[in-house]
């Protein structure tokens, strides 16, 4: 029997077990897959403040987020605390990054300009 032949398979019905360790092993590939593209993007996005390809310091960057730069890093520090929480190690380290100030009007404040390769 080829793949591309146009008979159906014929299977064996799946007990309840089967389908339950089928649906067990399902949830947890989904779940180590979402796990693993949020730590990704994260660190991708570590990357655009602090190894931003167009030569921009980390202050520069928040300055182009304006009053959305706090919201930003919330974000990002809420997800950071979900994926270590959720791995139950730190699967996002920050502990190199620089100190940031979050302003009242929105705005971000960098305490320190000089960052060399703290994202891997």
């Amino acid at each position: 029997m080829s793949i591309l032949d146009d008979k159906p398979r014929i299977s064996t019905p799946l007990t309840l077990e089967q389908k339950q360790v089928q649906a067990a092993r399902r949830m947890t590939q989904i779940a180590k897959r979402m796990l693993e593209q949020i730590i990704a993007s994260h660190k991708e996005l570590l990357g655009v403040v602090y190894k931003n390809r167009q030569g921009l310091t980390p202050q520069q960057v928040y300055d182009g987020l304006g009053a959305d730069a706090v919201e930003a890093v919330t974000l990002s520090r809420g997800l950071q605390a979900f994926v270590n929480t959720a791995t139950g190690k730190t699967a996002i380290d920050t502990s190199e990054m620089p100190e940031l100030t979050l302003n009242g009007d929105g705005t971000v404040t960098v305490a320190v300009e000089a960052v060399e390769e703290v994202v891997e």
